[in-house]
Order: C-alpha cells, then structure tokens, then sequence
C-alpha cells in the first residue's frame, strides 16, 4: 500500500489524498485500488501543515519497505560481525600502502 496523490477530473484544481494498494489480475495484468479516501489534501494541510508526510511515513511504499529491510538486515549483519570480532570501537582509519612493487 501507498500514499498517492490525484487531481480531480474537472481541471485538476483539488487535489485528494488516498491510500492505494497495487495487485495482479488473474491473467497477469497490475492494477491499484482504492483502499482509503483521506479527502482534500488542501483541508488536510489546514488541520495539520505535516499531514502528507506523515502519512506517507505511515504507508511507505513497496520499494520503500524492500530498501528499508535489506538496509536493516545489513546493517545487523555488519553488526554481528563487529561484535564476533571482539571490537569495543572501530579503529581510527590507518593510511593504505603498498610495500613492494607492482608487476
């Protein structure tokens, strides 16, 4: 599900905010329906400046979630490792060299 915002059909002067939700038809096809009207975005930024993106904090979308989780599965496994090392701190960053030479 996700936050979507249209204009009307009549010139496109209001704008609505809905909470849509995307899904296949039987024979394959992507389509999206409309799961919650939450009405004029106008009127909803007049009871509350931060509505929209609250609301789209509150039903990220698909990709979103997908970036979040894989970012989170990293970070704890990067995490894992530090702590499997016995680190209490990372170090300070040490120059790289190469000792030798290059053929």
């Amino acid at each position: 599900m996700y936050i979507s915002v249209v204009k009307d059909g009549h010139g496109g002067k209001n704008q609505y905010v809905l909470l849509k939700e995307s899904y296949r038809t039987p024979d394959g096809k992507n389509r999206s329906r409309v799961v919650r009207n939450f009405g004029n975005l106008e009127k909803l930024r007049e009871g509350d400046p931060d509505a929209l993106e609250k609301l789209k904090a509150l039903y990220p979308s698909e990709r979103e979630r997908k970036v979040r989780a894989e970012s989170a599965a990293k970070t704890q496994a990067v995490q894992a490792l530090f702590e499997e090392s016995g680190w209490t701190e990372l170090d300070e960053p040490r120059p790289f060299a190469l000792t030798g030479t290059l053929r």
